[in-house]
C-alpha cells in the first residue's frame, strides 16, 4: 500500500482531520511506529531478511564491522566462510580456545558491540557472506506514491499503530480504542503468516507430523 493511501486513511479514521501539521505529525508517528516494531517487536518478520551480503576481512584485524542497518542476526546462521557457517561463541570462550592459535582463515566468531570478532585473527583477506534482518527505509523518507517493506506487507499494522499514537495525543479515546483493536488484529495476522512461512520452509524429518 502506498504511503499516501495510508496517510489518507489515518486522517479519515481520525475524523477527516485537516490540521495544518497533520501530515508532518503522521510522518513522524509512522517513523516511530516502525522503529518500535523493528527494535522491540515480539518477532522480526520475514520480509526484513536481507539479500546475501559479502564482508571482507582485514589482514591482522579480528574485527569486521556489523552492517549499519542490521537489526539482528539470521536464525539460520550469520557468518559463512567458503560456504560453511562459522561457529558462534562468547569472546571469553573463543579467546581461551584460540589463545595459542596462529592467524589464519576464520573458524568462529563472537558478536561484540558493533563488530563481529573473528577467531583466529585473519592472515589474509577472506570474503565472508551473511544474511541478516535489516532496518527498512523510514516512511518519512518516501514519496507519496512509494511504499517500503512495512507498507507492502504490513500496512494495516503500521497504520493502526500510528493512528493509536496520534489519537492518544489528540485525546480521542474512542479512536484510540478502535485503532488499538485494529493493531492487535493486524499483529496477529502478520504473526500467523510469519509462523506459517517458517513452518513451510522448515525441513521435515522422519517422524514429524
Amino acid at each position: 500500500m502506498i504511503k499516501s493511501t495510508v496517510v489518507g486513511l489515518i486522517k479519515m479514521r481520525l475524523g477527516n482531520r485537516t490540521d495544518t501539521d497533520i501530515d508532518t505529525r503522521i510522518d513522524s508517528e509512522l517513523d516511530m511506529a516502525q522503529y518500535e516494531l523493528e527494535q522491540f517487536g515480539l518477532f522480526t518478520p520475514w520480509f526484513l531478511l536481507s539479500d546475501t551480503t559479502t564482508l571482507n576481512t582485514v589482514v591482522g584485524n579480528p574485527q569486521v564491522a556489523v552492517p549499519t542497518d542490521m537489526l539482528q542476526e539470521y536464525e539460520e546462521g550469520a557468518l559463512f566462510y567458503a560456504g560453511l557457517p562459522l561457529a558462534k561463541h562468547d569472546e571469553d570462550y573463543l579467546s581461551q580456545r584460540f589463545f595459542e592459535a596462529e592467524n589464519g582463515p576464520p573458524q568462529a566468531y563472537a558478536l561484540s558491540g558493533e563488530y563481529f570478532v573473528l577467531y583466529p585473527t585473519p592472515d589474509a583477506v577472506y570474503p565472508l557472506t551473511m544474511k541478516y534482518y535489516q532496518k527498512d527505509a523510514v516512511p518519512s523518507s518516501l514519496a507519496a506514491g512509494d511504499e517500503n517493506l512495512w507498507l507492502k506487507h504490513a500496512a494495516d499494522w503500521l497504520l493502526a499503530k500510528t493512528g493509536a499514537a496520534i489519537a492518544r495525543f489528540i485525546k480521542d479515546a474512542e479512536a484510540q480504542k478502535l485503532f488499538a483493536e485494529d493493531e492487535k488484529k493486524a499483529s496477529d495476522r502478520l504473526y500467523t503468516k510469519h509462523t506459517d512461512r517458517a513452518e513451510r520452509n522448515s525441513a521435515r524429518v522422519k517422524g514429524d507430523a
